[in-house]
């Protein structure tokens, strides 16, 4: 399948990922996905499922959709299992099953280690808080992974406004979704997506 990832991606992981000196729970660090142009694709025939609770019906079955009492908010889904922004990580990444890399860091905006893992098609990073660890987000790095509501790397603006509307914050090429304290983003580039990330934005980071 034809990768869609793109330098963009490289800046919102580094900005997520809040590390200030770079370590590795292995010798080396994990290499950044590879990057590869931007151009228009249309969208992909996709086999996994991500998602969030968003008006728009998912087409995953029911076993993957929020209890309707859940809190409304942003999440991503993977092979049927919920990325909660701000749940605790280890057993997700356990649900998740193998990862690719692993990568950790000191953290400049909380106190300890922030932790990431590298799966095929996006990446979780984790935060951590009262010595556990925290979902923080969820980066997609190609077309293989999307919402649910069927928007993916190398859509339109226009395939995203159609899903989410227009109520969005935009920051230069950022459009910003806001959702029970957490959010989902988007940066654009030349009229077409080139990053989605789901983000936990209540996490306690430090007085600096």
């Amino acid at each position: 399948m034809l990768k869609k990832t793109t330098f963009f991606l490289l800046i919102m992981t580094a900005i997520l990922l809040v590390g200030c000196n770079s370590g590795s729970a292995s010798d080396e660090s994990p290499p950044p996905p590879d990057v590869i142009g931007n151009s228009p694709a249309s969208t992909p025939d996709q086999t996994s499922s991500t998602g969030d609770n968003s008006e728009t019906p998912s087409q995953n079955d029911e076993e993957t959709q929020p209890d309707s009492n859940d809190p409304a908010e942003f999440y991503f889904i993977y092979n049927g299992v919920e990325v909660r922004m701000g749940e605790p990580a280890l057993p997700i990444i356990e649900k998740l099953g193998p990862y690719q890399e692993y990568f950790e860091s000191p953290s400049c905006a909380f106190d300890g280690i922030d932790k990431s893992w590298y799966y095929s098609g996006f990446i979780v990073h984790a935060y951590p808080y009262e010595g556990d660890d925290f979902i923080l987000s969820v980066c997609l790095t190609d077309d293989s992974s999307g919402t649910d509501t069927q928007i993916y790397i190398g859509n339109t603006y226009e395939d995203m406004v159609a899903a989410y509307g227009s109520g969005y914050e935009q920051n230069q090429d950022q459009y910003l979704y806001r959702l029970g304290g957490t959010s989902l983003s988007f940066i654009i580039s030349g009229g077409f997506i080139a990053s989605i990330t789901y983000r936990y934005e209540d996490a306690p980071e430090l007085e600096l």
